[in-house]
């Protein structure tokens, strides 16, 4: 089973995060590029900034109208697998 799935297959109950989705995409697809990233909601000292900056530069994942990426966003399955299949289509 790859990593992708198993956050797909959690209790229900327990929710996941953008900041989750971003670093389990990356680890499965082993995304190693990244680029600066300048949403006021992720600071560099957080450790899912370099996985924002790598799912960015992928082009799979972007901010919200408001300039924020929302880190702590919970994500249903249904949004978790549109972003998967958006890297999978670039």
């Amino acid at each position: 089973m790859i990593p992708f799935t198993n956050v797909l297959a959690t209790s229900q109950s327990k929710p996941v995060t953008r900041a989750e989705i971003v670093k389990t995409i990356n680890d499965t697809l082993k995304l190693k590029r990244n680029t600066k990233i300048t949403f006021p909601d992720v600071k560099s000292h957080q450790w899912f900034y370099k996985d924002v900056g790598k799912g960015v530069k992928a082009g799979y994942i972007n901010g919200y109208n408001d300039g924020q990426f929302k880190p702590n966003k919970n994500v249903t399955r249904k949004e978790a697998l549109i972003i998967f299949f958006q890297e999978l289509s670039n």
